[in-house]
This record gives C-alpha cells, structure tokens and sequence, in this order.
C-alpha cells in the first residue's frame, strides 16, 4: 500500500496544510480576541487568568507549529 504515498496525493496534502494554517491562526486570534473581551469587560479575576493562560497556550502552539514547519507546504517524499 505504499504506492498510495505519491505524487497523487500532494493535492490533498496541501488541502490539510491549509486546514492547519487556518486552524492554528483561527485559534490564536480566536484566543486574544477573548482574553482581550475579558479584560475589557470587568470579568473576575480567574475569568481574566484562565482565558489569559489559553491564550498564552495557542500562541505556544503557534509558535511550535511554526518552528517544526507544521504548517509548511511542501511535500518531501
């Protein structure tokens, strides 16, 4: 079943590829956009930390994500 590992299958690799770029930005931004709604909204005090700490989490990911080329479009076979 390795024939399937083929040029064949680049097109749907760079559809996952693109998935993943819109996921790890989607959730960044997603993530400060709520921990900013939090803080500008007089929320208590661990409403502010927890929505804090996810966001500081999907940048993390992002960042990792973009240090080990998970959202790289290539294909190296």
């Amino acid at each position: 079943h390795l024939t399937v590992l083929s040029s064949a299958l680049d097109p749907w690799l760079f559809v996952m590829y693109l998935c993943s770029v819109v996921a790890y930005l989607g959730g960044a931004v997603a993530l400060l956009w709520a921990a900013s709604v939090a803080w500008s909204a007089g929320r208590p005090w661990t409403a502010r930390l927890w929505t804090t700490l996810l966001a500081l989490a999907a940048l993390v990911l992002l960042w990792t994500a973009w240090i080990y080329h998970l959202m790289a479009f290539r294909t190296n076979y």
